[in-house]
């Protein structure tokens, strides 16, 4: 009796088993718990060598998010691009031995050049998302910046590290 008495004055009424009520914090850790755990284990389950990995990469004036961007050689790469500032912005890595294997609603500009091309490089307007699909051949660390004029120059660039 004095059990649902105090239970009663902290405004916990409702259900009792065996004259002691549940411990719902308990069942509700356990069950968090495990449904994570299961989580982990079908993540570690799939492979990702079929699956590129993705990155997003946000651009405005005049800086790129991230500005470090790690990959692994041999592995495909999405880099998904979203410019969100006012003028043209693109994302180039040029010296880095890699096969381009799609690119997806990139712009030109006047900007661009055979070289850009050939490499990788990607293009979006103001507003819009354009993406790269590539698989980077050797490891090592390499400058990505945007090659619309004088955007570098104030400072639009980021590294990208092939491990």
């Amino acid at each position: 009796m004095r059990f649902a008495a105090s239970r009663a004055r902290r405004g916990g009424g409702g259900q009792t088993i065996g004259g002691r009520a549940p411990n719902v914090p308990t069942w509700s850790r356990r069950i968090l718990i495990s449904g994570l755990a299961v989580l982990a284990v079908v993540a570690g389950c799939t492979s990702t060598d079929h699956n590129p990995s993705a990155v997003a990469v946000f651009a405005e004036e005049f800086a790129f998010q991230p500005r470090e961007i790690r990959v692994q050689a041999g592995r495909r790469v999405t880099v998904h691009l979203q410019n969100n500032g006012n003028v043209l912005h693109d994302w180039t890595v040029e010296g880095m031995p890699a096969t381009v294997l799609e690119t997806q609603h990139s712009e030109r500009h006047a900007g661009d050049t055979d070289a850009h091309r050939s490499g990788v490089h990607v293009a979006a307007g103001p507003g819009r998302r354009a993406e790269i699909t590539f698989s980077p051949k050797r490891p090592g660390e390499y400058v990505f910046y945007c090659t619309v004029a004088g955007h570098q120059q104030v400072g639009m660039e980021g590294r990208l590290v092939v491990e």
